[in-house]
């Protein structure tokens, strides 16, 4: 059981944190700074279900770890929680579930905003372009922003979990 625990957690884990981590420091500057035609590739994106795989594989890393805390603790004996080990491994968890609320609740939902407003912008007329053009520049700056938020929470989750036992 622990043997299959430890790979999804870390496979999830690296899935995770390597998505987020290239979409908020290089991808998303990057569709930014092509203006317009940025928006036909986060359309192929949202066609490969990016936003709806993400948080699956989010979700199964944290039940994993979730769960394997449970044993490591021995059913969240408070002892545990003095420890180095234990306040390490505590620290990037709760980062963990806080960067996945945020996305869930923030970058997500403005992904998904997003997507389909960016395919109504060709056939729109002059006025309403203008109106959905600062709708998804708006929503553009919040994904990005949360999403920068959640790659350094995840990057403090890695680092408390790699070095707990160490501390």
């Amino acid at each position: 059981m622990m043997v299959a625990l430890r790979i999804i957690h870390i496979g999830g884990g690296v899935f995770w944190v390597g998505t987020i981590l290239f979409l908020a420091f290089y991808l998303a500057p990057a569709i930014a700074r092509a203006g317009p035609d940025g928006g036909r590739v986060m359309q192929e994106l949202q066609k490969g279900r990016i936003m709806h795989v993400l948080p699956v594989v989010a979700l199964l890393t944290i039940v994993s770890g979730l769960w394997l805390f449970w044993i490591m603790s021995a059913g969240l004996n408070p002892g545990y929680f003095r420890t180095g080990y234990g306040m390490s491994l505590t620290t990037g968890g709760v980062a963990t579930i806080v960067a996945y609320v945020i996305g869930l609740m923030v970058m997500r939902p403005a992904q998904l905003r997003m997507g389909a407003l960016a395919p109504r912008m060709a056939d729109a007329p002059e006025e309403e372009r203008a109106r959905l053009g600062a709708e998804l520049a708006r929503l553009r700056a919040r994904s990005g922003r949360a999403s920068k938020v959640i790659a350094w929470l995840l990057i403090l989750a890695v680092v408390t979990m790699a070095v707990a036992r160490y501390v």
